[in-house]
Order: C-alpha cells, then sequence, then structure tokens
C-alpha cells in the first residue's frame, strides 16, 4: 500500500489584480488538513531557511524564477511540478 501524500503543491493562478503567481499547497500535519496559498518567494525563503538550519546537508534545488522566451503556461505548470518534487 502506498503511503498517502503529505503536501500537493497545485492550482498556480495569478490573484485579482496582481503581477505575480500563487500555488495552492494542500497538506496534513498533526493539527489535521491544511490548505494555504504561497507564492514562488516563499518556496525560496523556505530553502534557504534549510540551508541555513542544516549546513552540509542536500537541500534539493528550486526550479528556476523565470525563463525568457518560453511558453508562459507551460512555464508555470512545469515550475508547479518541479515545487511538488522539492517539497517532497
Amino acid at each position: 500500500m502506498e503511503k498517502a501524500q503529505a503536501y500537493q503543491v497545485c492550482n498556480p493562478h495569478k490573484p485579482r489584480g496582481s503581477d505575480h503567481y500563487q500555488y495552492t499547497v494542500y497538506g496534513i500535519d498533526r493539527l489535521g488538513k491544511f490548505e494555504v496559498f504561497r507564492r514562488y518567494s516563499d518556496f525560496n525563503a523556505l530553502r534557504d531557511l534549510f540551508a541555513d538550519r542544516f549546513p552540509g546537508m542536500y537541500v534539493p534545488p528550486l526550479p528556476p524564477k523565470q525563463t525568457l522566451g518560453t511558453n508562459k503556461v507551460e512555464f508555470i505548470e512545469e515550475r508547479c511540478f518541479l515545487l511538488n518534487m522539492f517539497i517532497r
């Protein structure tokens, strides 16, 4: 039997009047299920925190912040997939 996924990053969207994308993060912790919205910069801050707190330990890289000349929809979907890999 496969272990249930504790976290999932999905639903990339631009909040109304915003110039950045947000991702929905679903998860389960000791208090139960949760749903929060996070920007790319939040994932970057989390990665920096892990790297500082656990020096010498491998912390997976994040996908690139932006890529010039690529299809925006494809880029955002791929970034969402890679953020899922990071969070796991």
